[in-house]
């Protein structure tokens, strides 16, 4: 709420209290870099995430965020010396001599062209890095998105969605999958045959990343949470013209009928493009399949009104209720 209001000095005072107990969460340390960021001191922002990681220096999840910070501060020339110390921290000192990326690999179990002699583990260390697993196939990806050419970190993101099980983890790689195929798109000379391998990709990760859960102490009752999809796809169509838009999201509509914030999105579009007697017909059909959803009415009602200066929308059965709110 203080982030929202900026308020950033209180917000900065409050996740500084609140990182006193729990001094290696990521989502504190986050939010905390982001509010010395909204303040114009990225300075400070870079050495909330170099002491986090001074204090756990083992961590991938804090060294992962660290190299993200960096590289959207356009600084990721300096990753390099900070990645051969967090590789080593997991070694005996002979594997100085090692590049780190190599010994990396060999954590990964990722086979190498170049012959080089096997790093010695540090066998203290060997729970923690088992721990840390899924944080490395991260900054493996990150590094060859940095450093190597796109045949190389296409690789490394292919292998790192076949090997990781974590979902957190799976949606993070998703993500950094997507951005970097983005990023190439500019400047490419064929721009229709690398955006539709592009558009591919996401509907790839739509429809494998998934969207019921169990709930817990049940295997038989699910609950569906569409919150990592909807980000993908307003991603997805923010790089897309605003004249193709609309037929994306129906597209994605039809993939995923029950998401309602999609199907919500879908009728702010038509409503952008002035398609009325579209938007019209759009949300009388949502107020049959999502009928509990108030906005859906609100939107249907505010059409009706539009187009007729009166309403004429019926409730079904039991959701009578949803009118009165309405009105």
């Amino acid at each position: 709420m203080l982030f929202l209001f900026s308020r950033w000095d209180a917000a900065v005072k409050l996740c500084e209290t609140l990182l006193m107990s729990c001094p290696a969460c990521c989502e504190l340390l986050e939010t905390l870099a982001e509010l010395y960021v909204q303040k114009n001191e990225t300075d400070k922002a870079f050495d909330v995430w170099l002491a986090a990681l001074k204090s756990n220096p083992c961590n991938g999840q804090i060294f992962y965020h660290v190299c993200k910070f960096l590289v959207s501060q356009e600084k990721s020339h300096t990753i390099a010396p900070l990645f051969q110390e967090f590789v080593m921290s997991f070694c005996e000192s002979t594997a100085s001599e090692q590049h780190p990326v190599n010994v990396l690999r060999y954590i990964l179990n990722i086979p190498t062209r170049n012959t080089f002699q096997t790093p010695c583990i540090n066998p203290d260390l060997r729970d923690q890095l088992n721990d840390q697993m899924p944080y490395l196939w991260l900054i493996h990806c990150l590094w060859q998105w940095v450093h190597a050419n796109v045949g190389e970190a296409v690789d490394a993101f292919e292998r790192a969605l076949g090997t990781v099980m974590q979902q957190d983890v799976v949606q993070q790689l998703w993500l950094d999958y997507l951005l970097f195929t983005n990023s190439k798109l500019i400047g490419s000379k064929c721009k229709s045959r690398d955006f539709k391998m592009f558009t591919d990709l996401v509907h790839r990760c739509l429809v494998t990343v998934p969207t019921r859960f169990t709930v817990p102490f049940s295997s038989a009752d699910y609950w569906t949470n569409f919150q990592f999809h909807n980000k993908v796809i307003f991603f997805y169509l923010g790089c897309l013209p605003h004249s193709q838009q609309s037929s994306a999201l129906e597209r994605l509509r039809y993939i995923m009928p029950t998401n309602t914030e999609l199907a919500l999105r879908l009728l702010q579009q038509e409503w952008c493009d002035g398609n009325i007697e579209h938007l019209k017909l759009q949300a009388r059909m949502l107020t049959s399949s999502v009928p509990h959803c108030l906005p859906v009415w609100r939107i249907a009602v505010a059409v009706e009104r539009e187009l007729n200066g009166r309403v004429e929308v019926s409730a079904p059965r039991g959701t009578g209720w949803l009118l009165l709110l309405i009105s």
